[in-house]
């Protein structure tokens, strides 16, 4: 009876019902969803005993193992045999103080080695170079329980809050950007030699990450909270608080206005996905679909698909948009924007203030939305809703990211199966099968989450070098100022490995 009136008082979440299409709903995800909201809700030593509860219902014992070996992580109330294999696993867990205890806004890895890590933490973009001879390297492969220096103990005092850290560090940045005000969106450039950096007073910077120095600058009516690179590394997009979409052009040193613009959305834009599909992906549609758009549908699309606080996300054509640049540059000098709103396809309601979309690798139509304390499944060509899971979080979801499992025991070498990680204000990071959208394990930081990213995903082909990368980091960032980098360890097969000296050097 005490459960059923802990229940009562959570509310009730009521999923949109503009898309008509079955919806998968396995019960032991609605269980779960319902134990983490009353968790929530009460004091006292009870929340430590239901926390325990409710996080061994939810964990699988696999999962939990594989996680625990692989990233350290060993969340709440897990089994023994996972916690066991946490403390002697080799990953390493190492946590930095960011300047000023700033909340961490954003992570964004570039995406060439040496897969630089930008950290957008309050007036600030902290750099550091996860590989080589930094000082962010020695720390993260420093040996458990070797002191660093005199103030380690000090150190350690402040994460004791964080009792599933094996490690700690105070490691200074690489390089440090500074910026007037608080930063919330950073994204390199394909080549990861240019960081465009958005933020508070709308002004958008294009930085050199070898000189510090700014390239550009443009400046955006409000807010900047988003900002995607495209593939030809001459344009990027923006979106904010104004609710309009920019597209740059860097290309260009005298234009400081946008090259196109959409408009549509009522409210604050919050994130922008790029989607490139080919040509074997759109064959997956319906056969009626086909027979009504045969000709749309023959080559690739070009997509961008914008979140936004009104409930919505909608699709555009980012092809059609860029031929309408171009054939509207050759023929206009105007430094206006060209309105694009009219390359909208369609309008997908998520029923809850979207904050972060993600591209499924597995199955490119498919993507998934977070809003609120759901998120959906949506198959953005023939425009239905795939599943849905209130998720673990009793907060907004603040984050997602996708994590790869080749190499694990269940899965195998050859084949690739992911994981679908979100962080909420609730502190918990969550892992589920996108498959099926259920939690299979989770962890729990005691100050709000804002962001996670993982290290590119990298296969090379000789099988000496396989898993060398994949995913190699995997990061949170907080609302306190906490930096929580996860190194997994290197297969067996490259640690065996070494490199034979050159010859004329000391080591020959």
């Amino acid at each position: 009876l005490a459960l059923l009136f802990q229940m009562s008082n959570v509310g009730k979440f009521y999923p949109s019902r503009a898309l008509a299409a079955p919806v998968v709903r396995p019960s032991s995800v609605t269980i779960a969803s319902s134990s983490f909201l009353t968790s929530s809700n009460n004091g006292g030593d009870d929340d430590e005993e239901h926390d325990k509860v409710t996080a061994a219902i939810i964990s699988n014992p696999v999962e939990a193992t594989w996680w625990a070996r692989n990233y350290g992580l060993s969340g709440r109330g897990t089994s023994s045999v996972s916690k066991a294999t946490a403390a002697s696993s080799k990953a390493t867990t190492t946590i930095l103080e960011t300047p000023n205890c700033n909340s961490i806004h954003a992570i964004e890895f570039a995406p060439v080695h040496p897969y630089n890590m930008a950290v957008a933490s309050g007036p600030r973009v902290l750099l550091y170079n996860p590989s080589g001879n930094s000082s962010l390297y020695r720390a993260m492969n420093r040996k458990k329980g070797l002191k660093q220096n005199d103030n380690d103990e000090e150190e350690d005092e402040k994460t004791k809050a964080y009792p599933s850290l094996t490690s700690n560090a105070t490691v200074p940045p690489d390089k440090t950007i500074p910026f007037p005000g608080p930063v919330y969106c950073i994204s390199f450039r394909p080549d990861g030699r240019l960081l465009a950096i958005g933020g508070h007073d709308g002004v958008i910077r294009i930085v050199d990450t070898h000189t510090k120095s700014i390239m550009r600058s443009f400046t955006a009516q409000g807010n900047v909270r988003s900002i995607k690179w495209l593939r030809d590394g001459k344009h990027f997009l923006s979106s904010g608080d104004d609710a309009i979409i920019n597209l740059w052009d860097v290309s260009q040193p005298s234009r400081t206005e946008p090259v196109l613009m959409w408009t549509g959305h009522g409210d604050s834009v919050r994130d922008i996905l790029v989607v490139h599909l080919k040509e074997e992906n759109l064959a997956r549609s319906s056969k009626k679909r086909k027979k009504q758009q045969h000709q749309q549908e023959q080559g690739e699309r070009y997509l961008m698909l914008t979140g936004s606080y009104d409930h919505s996300i909608r699709v555009w054509d980012l092809k059609s948009s860029l031929v309408l640049l171009n054939s509207m540059e050759q023929n206009n000098n105007d430094e206006k924007a060209i309105d694009a709103t009219h390359m909208l396809l369609t309008i997908i309601h998520h029923g809850a203030p979207v904050e972060a979309l993600i591209q499924m690798t597995t199955n490119p139509r498919e993507i998934v939305s977070a809003g609120g304390t759901s998120m959906k499944l949506f198959d953005i060509i023939s425009n239905s809703l795939v599943r849905e899971n209130d998720s673990s979080h009793s907060k907004t979801i603040t984050s997602l990211a996708l994590v790869s499992m080749v190499g694990s025991p269940s899965v195998g070498d050859e084949q690739r199966q992911e994981r679908l990680l979100s962080t909420g204000l609730d502190g918990f990071l969550r892992i589920y099968d996108p498959m099926t959208f259920h939690c299979l394990h989770g962890s729990k930081v005691p100050a709000p989450l804002l962001c996670v990213a993982a290290s590119p995903f990298v296969l090379n082909n000789a099988s000496s070098e396989r898993n060398n990368n994949n995913n190699r980091l995997l990061v949170t960032g907080s609302t306190d100022g906490f930096l929580s980098i996860r190194q997994r360890p290197r297969p067996a097969t490259s640690q065996a490995y070494k490199r034979e000296p050159r010859g004329g050097t000391y080591s020959y």
